[in-house]
């Protein structure tokens, strides 16, 4: 009888001991899974970004006049040397 026991009780410890290897191992794979995920998101994530446009002035016309009222006055001394682009749409 006590045989019995033993026998039983070591293929228990051997099914315990497997299930925590193998979830060691499980984890360990998802843990390699996210840092490479995350690797890839960091590299993706260093794009240069682009400029884009940005509202600073607004162009009326009354009377055959062309008046311009600014927005920022970060960009007044390059309207005044005349440093713009004008485009047809």
């Amino acid at each position: 009888m006590s045989l019995d026991l033993i026998i039983l009780f070591s293929i228990m410890v051997a099914i315990v001991a497997y299930l925590m290897y193998s979830r060691a191992s499980y984890e360990k794979n998802v843990v390699s899974i996210y840092e490479q995920k995350f690797q890839e998101w960091k590299e993706h994530g260093n794009k240069e970004e682009k400029s884009c446009k940005q509202l600073v002035a607004l162009v009326y016309e009354q009377d055959y006049k062309l008046t311009i009222e600014v927005l920022d006055n970060n960009c007044i001394q390059r309207l005044e040397a005349k440093k713009f682009e004008i485009k047809e749409s």
